[in-house]
């Protein structure tokens, strides 16, 4: 039904695929449309179905000349809707379709009060504004077909069957609100659930978008026995049934008068509860059928302002939890597990040996000097480098790691003790201005000097002595005292390792330099040039970065959203069972294909192009990553030179600025917020 002519043509068309991208992910079915597609005389731009309603979309882009309004296209849709009928009840494919609803999708309008009001006169159309159109892509690939649920509750569809979802339930009242307490199964409750969030456009509602990547963490925290001991927070849209039991008063004669204990009875329709707090949890469950129940707390018909200020409420109070503490936990809860044990090996080196007092650790109170090194980033900085693993980050081979023992408090002074040592060469060894406004005043420095004693532990065929650990860092401080003897030099150093690609490159100039000092070649490993391991990195981040904006988490997810002939190599070298995840697959000209299409790119453009991005513009964005590419086949095949110096600048500029991107989104999704934060 599209009415485009010349240039347009083209966007109309991909306008309508991205329509038609949507309604399969959103799991709609007998999804078709386009030119050529014609039901009853009348092309049909996009149609899709659901139980027994057909959703049947007439696509509207505004052009330049600005003669077309939603107005007429509502009266357009009103006009065919006979003709549309007729037609698809004597398709064999669409006749089981009961009832038909008229939508108009639009793109670069602005949608009025009046025409809302127009719409919703008889017979009514639903309207798709622009903004609607990409909260439900984003939505999509963060709650896979619970998204439809979502979509069918705001456009006021009901199941074909109804009924009501009844639990055991506890009822009190606190102040003018009545409120319910029960556990439920996860499915039964995302059916019915409906988060207002302000991506829809709608002044009232106030969540935040759902984070495809904080899904998929509650989904691992779970899969790996984790659980969540606080509540979903929902309000119902209409007054719930309660029948109360009268039992408990009768058997517990302290029983309190306030509290009822009964069955909760409410309709098991689209949108029958809002969730006010908690819908990263929720959907984090939405794999787990039948094998999980989580709590809820639901209130009695909160208004949506009420809802509002409650979510405010909720989260304006509720503080992250720091990273040192969760890690200084995890040594006193579980002292035997990897992460305790870290947690202990750090809580011995900050009451002994040179890095007495210069670590941070939260239950001895406040911090005691200004530069204190994080409790997390030494146990963060021991983790990236596996020194409680079975094989460290550089060893090769089967060579085991020398400092495990059989028992974790074995293994636990072993890793303590070599450490301690290491320091020891390190206070006597580099310079006190590197040693002290570097190694031991930054997380990047003590991240530093970490990597170089995973070398030497990997380098040496035992746990290195004495002798081994002075010939080393006695040639790593002569190598600092070389490159970085002024201070401006060492503020250069520090800068330089803010970020895990940056300091990449300075351990790998670390290293080469201390293999010269040594004469020994096979010192550190296989040692990448720094650009080369930061482009290797940077491919690794950008398909994840990647496949978590479009839910490619598996193969059918990468066949839903990848060009065939992408899909099909991928496939080949997964073969069943080899446990390879597509975003360990995908190089950066996959990743570019994927956003070439308009669908994949509908989804992922806000997170790369916008007010907060280093990116202007779609052409800006692909520029940067067709150079990136570039640079990267260049420094790991010598595939397409670069063309010069200046080339090679602009491209690393632009690796930059992608890495940038990377990083921010990365931010955006975690930053410090905790992990069950219910948002």
């Amino acid at each position: 039904m599209t009415d485009v002519s010349g240039a347009v043509q083209k966007r109309a068309d991909l306008f309508e695929q991205e329509v038609q991208g949507l309604m399969k992910r959103l799991g709609l079915r007998n999804v078709a449309g386009g030119r050529g597609f014609v039901i009853g005389g009348v092309q049909v731009d996009a149609c899709g179905g659901h139980e027994d309603t057909l959703f049947v979309v007439d696509c509207v882009i505004k052009d330049r000349r600005g003669k077309k309004t939603v107005r007429e296209k509502i009266k357009t849709s009103r006009g065919v809707l006979s003709n549309l009928k007729r037609g698809f009840r004597s398709d064999e494919k669409y006749e089981k379709y009961r009832r038909i609803v008229p939508i108009v999708a639009t793109k670069g309008f602005t949608i009025s009060e009046e025409d809302k009001n127009f719409a919703q006169e008889k017979p009514e159309v639903q309207l798709w504004s622009e903004q609607l159109i990409e909260h439900y892509s984003l939505l999509s690939t963060s709650a896979g077909r619970y998204a439809c649920f979502s979509l069918l509750g705001e456009m006021e569809i009901r199941p074909r069957v109804e009924s009501r979802i009844q639990v055991p339930a506890f009822r009190w009242s606190s102040g003018n609100d009545t409120m319910y307490m029960f556990a439920i199964e996860p499915e039964r409750l995302l059916r019915c659930a409906y988060v207002a969030r302000r991506e829809i456009g709608q002044e009232a509602y106030y969540q935040r978008a759902l984070k495809a990547s904080r899904v998929k963490k509650v989904e691992d925290f779970v899969r790996d026995g984790g659980r969540f001991a606080n509540n979903i927070i929902v309000s119902f849209r209409t007054a719930p049934k309660f029948n109360p039991y009268h039992e408990p008063k009768a058997l517990y004669t302290e029983w309190p008068s306030w509290l009822q204990v009964g069955v909760l009875s409410f309709p098991d329709t689209y949108r029958s509860c809002f969730v006010i707090d908690g819908q990263h949890r929720l959907y984090g469950y939405r794999a787990f059928h039948g094998q999980a129940t989580v709590p809820v707390v639901a209130f009695d018909k909160l208004k949506t302002p009420d809802q509002a200020k409650l979510f405010i409420e909720i989260n304006k109070e509720q503080k992250p939890v720091k990273a040192d503490l969760l890690w200084d936990l995890a040594g006193e809860l579980h002292p035997n597990n990897r992460e305790g044990m870290i947690a202990r090996v750090v809580r011995d080196l900050a009451v002994r040996g040179p890095l007495a007092n210069r670590i941070y650790v939260p239950s001895q109170g406040a911090r005691k000097k200004r530069n204190q090194l994080s409790f997390a980033g030494l146990c963060g900085g021991i983790e990236k480098r596996r020194l409680l693993r079975d094989v460290t980050e550089t060893s090769t081979g089967n060579r085991r790691n020398p400092l495990l023992c059989k028992s974790p408090e074995d293994t636990v002074k072993k890793v303590a003790r070599s450490l301690r040592r290491y320091f020891e060469q390190v206070d006597s060894l580099v310079g006190e201005q590197a040693r002290e406004e570097f190694f031991y005043s930054t997380d990047g420095g003590v991240a530093v000097a970490l990597a170089i004693f995973e070398r030497i532990l990997s380098f040496s065929k035992a746990v290195p002595d004495d002798a081994e650990f002075e010939r080393f860092v006695g040639a790593l401080g002569r190598c600092i005292e070389d490159q970085h003897g002024t201070t401006e030099s060492i503020r250069d150093l520090r800068r330089n390792c803010t970020s895990e690609a940056s300091r990449s490159e300075v351990i790998v100039t670390l290293v080469s330099s201390i293999r010269d000092e040594t004469q020994e070649s096979k010192f550190g490993g296989n040692l990448a040039e720094p650009l080369q391991e930061r482009t290797a990195h940077f491919e690794r981040a950008f398909a994840g970065f990647v496949c978590g904006l479009l839910g490619i988490y598996t193969l059918e997810d990468l066949k839903r959203c990848a060009p065939p002939e992408i899909y099909g190599k991928i496939r080949k070298r997964s073969s069943p069972g080899s446990g390879l995840s597509p975003a360990g697959e995908l190089g950066l000209g996959n990743c570019r294909a994927l956003l070439g299409r308009s669908d994949n790119w509908a989804v992922v453009k806000e997170a790369v192009i916008g007010t907060d991005s280093v990116f202007e513009d779609e052409m800006d964005f692909f520029v940067a990553l067709g150079r990136a590419a570039k640079l990267r086949n260049a420094v790991h095949h010598a595939k397409g030179p670069l063309g010069g110096y200046r080339e090679k600048e602009m491209a690393i500029i632009d690796l930059d600025r992608l890495e940038k991107c990377v990083s921010q989104y990365d931010e955006s999704q975690t930053g410090s917020e905790p992990l069950d934060e219910s948002a």
